[in-house]
Parts: C-alpha cells; structure tokens; sequence
C-alpha cells in the first residue's frame, strides 16, 4: 500500500513537471501581464530583454524572469500610481533578473499571507517602498536597492526572511529605517548584505530590526539616522510587555562612519543578544554613545573592536540599563571625546569585563563607574598595536597584549587575528583618528 501512494505522488509530480511551461514576451503574449494571466502554477514566464511600462498582478506559483537571468536585459517601470508588481493573497511567487524602476508607480512589490523570492533584482527610484509585504516569508538574494524613499524594504509579521549578498544605498525614510525594516520577525537572516548612505529622519538610519534572528557578515557605512542608531535600532522605540523581549545576534559585522544622536553605530532597545567579532570604527554620536547605546537590554559584547568612535558620553558604549551587559575578549582604544564606557545617570549597574583592554580614550579609560575593574577577570589597558588602524586595518601586531596566548591566558582579544609581525608599528594618532572619519 505504502509502495502505491509512493508511487502516485512520484507520477503526480512527474506531471506537474512534465505541464509546466514556458511562456515568452513579447513573441508568445506582448505584455507581461498577459503572459501572467495564461500562465498556470509551476509555468515561467521569459521576458525579451527591454523596457516594459506595465502595473501587474502576479499569479500564484509563477516564476517571472528576464531572458538573461540578469537584471540589466529587462526594466518593469510602473506605469500607473500604485505597485508596480501586486501580489494579493498567494502562496507564493518569483522574481528574478529584472530591473523595476518606479516610474509612475508609488511602491515596488505588494505582497500579503504569501511567500515571495526575489533573486538578482534591482529596485531603484521609488516614491514608497520597493518592496512591502505582511504576514509574508520573504527570501530576497543578491538584490541591489536604492533611492527608495520610505524604507526599500518593509516586511512585517512574517517569519524565516532570507536576505542575503544584497545591496542597499542612499535610500531614505523621513521617519525610522531608511534602507531594511523588520517588524515581528521571526528566525531572520541577514547575510553578507551592504548597508551605505541611508537616512533616517528618526531612527535606524540602515534599519530597524524587530524580531528574533541574525545579521551575519554584514556592512554598514556612513549611514545616519536623526536621533537614534545610525547603522542600526535593534528592537522597538517602545517598550515590550516584558523587556528584553527579542534576541538578535551580530556577528562578524563592520559599523564604519555612522552618525546618530544616541548610538552612533547602534541602539539596542528592549533587546537580548550578542555582539561578536564586528567591528566599530569611526561612529559618531552627538549626544551619547559614539558606537552603541544601550538602553534596557540584555547585550553581550565578545571578541570586538571599537576603534576611533565619538561622543561627549560614552566614546564607544553608553549604557541606560537595569539588565546585564557584558564584554568579553574585546578591544576599546583610540576612541574619542568622552570616556570609553559611560552611563546615562546612576544607579545603573556597571557592565562585566572579562579579558578586555580600555586604551587611549579621549575621556578616560577605565574611570568612573568602571573604575578597579582592569584588575580583575583578565582586564588591562595597553596598547592593542593594530597593524595599521589609520587603514582601517585592525589586525595586530604579533606583539600586541591583545595576541594569544594573551594576558592570564585570555587568548585573542579583538576581532581581528595576527596580521604582522616583529617590524615597527606606527603608533596611532589624534591627528590620524580625526582626519581619517572627517
């Protein structure tokens, strides 16, 4: 009996495959939609490399693609107010190697209770959002976004979300999340995507992440938000019922020359998570916290570099916090104006240190509330000895404190290995520092 139901499901499938079909633009339908609407789930319909002024409603199960899989064969510009692409209440969709342009349309993809892959597509020059969806899993890979005017990319209470290798510059939001917002995200991941000049009119000048999930080998430079999170806000800018809510790893990431009133690189809101082997240089905050502010979250901070940041409080790290933060492994040196490590007001209960090194602060190293604690758990103030940090090279030389086997046997401390060897150092400089993020 089992052999029989197999056997059915083999030759149900086998059908399928054998149905499916290829449908051409222009020489079998002339416009896109029309190849849409005769096509069935499982067809795929092939467009003519050129321009095509069309709004379209896509089908369930239909691959929509470029005749060269590349996105410079083919340009959907919108040709009415609206999204250019809808699709209402599907189980899922593909888009691939197509280039959509806003033209007369407001917004890029429309999706709602669907699941949509979207692979080496480029969404430049829309008035919203290029691509928008709810309740919605979204995989997006290899995909450059920019000039999008209301956060290219909002997706809200959705789960498993794939974006990977994509591309987001000079998008903008007048409110929060210029390039990427999440809301009620479930198991994300964020992958090896760059993140350049986006703004935000309020917070998460790249984006604001809500959810649980990871951002993996990312990059997020000279973006900028109007109060809070230049890179990134991690969280809600309101509290959840139970707070820290969410839990968000980073790690392997570079926060290079953001700008924020609090949080230069980040603000971690109502968040529970860890920060690993990523690296802070160069993030400015006129207020407070010149790389990360921390407020009311449970955050880890293991194998990490914070090099040349700024802010009056808290050059690299503000906490307001009632819950444990703690640093591991990690380096905080050369950064500017204020302490290393600051609070907002007391009593806020100073972070954890295990093998960290607090060097050559504008403000002070291990002062104030932190004060003693280079004593104890491995903790020291030395020069890291990076190979070349006015190069941005954070790597250290084989005689730094930071190289393994480490002070007390800390091992590596810092996100970068060994990356020279016994030659002369140029040591780092403020005049150095200043000019290099100017």
């Amino acid at each position: 009996m089992r052999l029989v139901g197999l056997s059915l499901l083999i030759s149900l499938a086998l059908s399928w495959i054998a149905q499916a079909a290829i449908i051409r633009v222009p020489s079998d339908y002339p416009t896109i939609q029309g190849a849409v609407d005769a096509a069935a789930p499982g067809d795929t319909v092939e467009v003519a490399c050129g321009t095509y002024v069309e709004n379209i409603e896509i089908r369930h199960g239909v691959t929509l693609r470029s005749e060269s899989g590349l996105p410079d064969c083919v340009t959907l510009e919108g040709g009415a107010p609206g999204s250019s692409v809808l699709c209402p209440v599907i189980d899922g969709f593909e888009i691939e190697g197509i280039t959509l342009r806003g033209g007369l349309s407001d917004g890029g993809i429309f999706a709602y209770d669907s699941v949509i892959a979207l692979r080496q597509c480029v969404f430049i020059d829309f008035a919203l959002s290029a691509v928008e969806a709810y309740r919605t899993t979204a995989t997006i890979g290899e995909c450059m976004f920019s000039n999008c005017r209301r956060s290219a990319v909002r997706l809200e209470s959705g789960a498993h979300h794939r974006i990977e290798e994509c591309h987001f510059f000079d998008n903008f939001s007048p409110t929060s999340s210029g390039a990427l917002e999440m809301s009620d995200a479930n198991e994300f991941l964020v992958r090896a995507c760059e993140f350049r000049s986006n703004v935000a009119g309020l917070w998460g000048g790249a984006g604001r992440i809500q959810g649980d999930g990871r951002i993996d080998g990312c990059r997020f430079i000279d973006n900028e938000a109007g109060e809070r999170g230049g890179g990134l806000q991690l969280g809600s800018p309101s509290p959840c019922s139970e707070a820290p809510c969410l839990w968000i790893e980073v790690v392997e990431t570079l926060f290079e020359g953001n700008r924020a009133h609090f949080g230069g690189a980040i603000f971690i809101h109502t968040v529970r998570g860890t920060i690993t082997s990523s690296t802070f240089a160069g993030n400015t905050a006129a207020g407070a916290g010149g790389a990360v502010t921390c407020y009311q979250s449970a955050a880890e901070f293991e194998r990490s570099t914070f090099f040349g940041n700024a802010a009056p409080i808290g050059s690299a790290f503000v906490s307001q916090n009632q819950h444990l933060v703690r640093f591991e492994n990690s380096i905080l040196a050369f950064n500017a104006e204020g302490a290393a490590v600051a609070r907002f007001s007391p009593p806020v209960p100073p972070p954890t240190f295990i093998c960290t090194d607090i060097y050559g602060n504008g403000g002070g190293d291990w002062v104030d509330w932190i004060e003693g604690l280079d004593t104890a758990n491995g903790n020291f103030s030395a020069d890291p000895l990076f190979c070349d940090a006015n190069l941005a090279s954070f790597t250290i030389h084989s005689d730094s404190p930071c190289a393994p086997p480490g002070i007390d046997g800390c091992g590596l401390v810092g996100a970068w290995p060994v990356g020279c060897g016994s030659i002369p150092v140029e040591r780092a400089t403020w005049a150095r520092i200043k000019s290099k993020y100017r």
